[in-house]
């Protein structure tokens, strides 16, 4: 994936963040040579993202991404990694191809709360050296653990795979109609 040689690295944050933790990992991932593409949450307070855009304004390896105007698959687009904490949008990533990468920018109070490092679709850092390590360590080489997707998204990847929105559509036709449920059939993967 091209954009992983561009070392695009997506940050996506939990509206409890602290804002000043945020800038100093994102400057530590910088002065390292990364591109980041930093994403809060929608929810989070206008203080914080002001403080992100005055925090960044003057560099160049670093850029914004408004939940409020740009969609989540554009973001997606954009990386080649996603770290984040406690957050569904590790399995958006994982979907879209993105290596997820779990780190805990703000101590949670409970870790892992959806499971993504116990059941494989995250790898965990605990440190910006670790990040870095697994950023080396799969440049060019990620592809999602299948099994792990899976776990979290049954449709993955059947024929159905992106077209939730048709096969729930489908299933309340049938039983509105009365007729046999559709069963996604075996994994592309197998």
């Amino acid at each position: 994936m091209e954009n992983r040689k561009a070392n695009a690295i997506g940050v996506a944050l939990n509206a409890l963040d602290n804002s000043k933790t945020v800038i100093a990992f994102i400057n530590a991932l910088v002065a390292e040579g990364l591109n980041i593409r930093l994403r809060w949450h929608p929810g989070q307070a206008p203080r914080d993202t002001q403080s992100y855009r005055d925090g960044f304004a003057r560099n160049a390896r670093v850029t914004l991404s408004d939940p409020n105007q740009e969609s989540i698959s554009d973001f997606m687009e954009q990386i080649g990694w996603l770290i984040a904490g406690n957050s569904s949008i590790h399995l958006e990533a994982a979907l879209a191809g993105v290596m997820p990468i779990y780190y805990e920018l703000t101590p949670p109070d409970k870790p892992d709360y959806y499971g993504y490092a116990k059941h494989g679709l995250t790898k965990t850092a605990t440190s910006v050296a670790q990040v870095l390590r697994l950023v080396e360590e799969t440049q060019d080489t990620h592809s999602p653990n299948a099994d792990a997707v899976c776990y979290y998204s049954s449709t993955y990847p059947t024929e159905w795979d992106g077209r939730e929105g048709e096969l729930v559509a489908e299933c309340l036709r049938r039983l509105d109609c009365g007729e046999v449920l559709p069963a996604p059939s075996q994994s592309l993967l197998a």
